[in-house]
């Protein structure tokens, strides 16, 4: 796979639709030269999640208790991208192509006796 050689400004002011990098900016270079990129010289999306739990124990009679839990994953409900088109010869080349899970959230109550 041959890097690729920057021929104008790739980062993007504004998103447009699925686009997370501009990739007209980008060509390949012609057998044999270098190309003007190195490895890894783009910070693909990040993750940003919480996770958060709250319980609850209430006690029923001496020995059996009501456990009550509330869950939510994502809890602030963050889009998060989870790939995108590094490709050149690809169609999908500096677009978004999936996202993680929004904001899921979970009840739940359990008795111990």
């Amino acid at each position: 796979m041959r890097t690729p050689l920057v021929v104008g400004n790739w980062k993007m002011e504004e998103r447009i639709g699925t686009l997370y990098f501009s990739p007209d900016a980008f060509a390949l270079p012609a057998a044999g030269t270098l190309a003007s990129t190195g490895r890894n010289f783009m910070r693909l999306p990040g993750t940003h999640n919480w996770d958060l739990s709250l319980a609850k124990d209430f006690s029923l009679h001496e020995r059996s208790k009501l456990e009550f839990r509330a869950e939510a994953f994502n809890a602030f409900n963050h889009t998060q991208f989870s790939a995108v088109g590094t490709s050149m010869n690809a169609a999908n080349f500096g677009r978004v192509t999936t996202a993680r899970s929004p904001r899921t959230m979970q009840l739940s109550m359990r008795i111990t006796f």
